[in-house]
């Protein structure tokens, strides 16, 4: 799924979030592929789920709110943990 910047911005300030901003949003996006199983459209977004490779990774079931407190929880940690996380994965 891909999610805008309005819409993550928005829901970051609903959660209180006050850090990076792209970071979160980088956040949701990578989060988001611990939704769904199965692809479906998403109506508050306008966004299309990605699946989960194991129906047992599915923590979030597609709640954006859920989603955002994860990557909350992560960036709390580490500030840049996606672009970290990101740049891993190219390798």
């Amino acid at each position: 799924m891909k999610f805008t910047l309005d819409y993550t911005n928005m829901l970051a300030r609903q959660l209180g979030y006050k850090g990076n901003l792209h970071e979160f949003w980088l956040g949701m996006n990578v989060e988001s592929e611990r939704g769904n199983v199965n692809p479906r459209t998403d109506t508050k977004s306008n966004g299309i789920f990605l699946t989960t490779k194991n129906p047992r990774t599915n923590i979030t079931f597609n709640d954006n709110t859920l989603t955002a407190r994860t990557v909350i929880a992560h960036l709390d940690e580490k500030p840049d943990y996606y672009s970290q996380l990101l740049k891993i994965e190219e390798k």
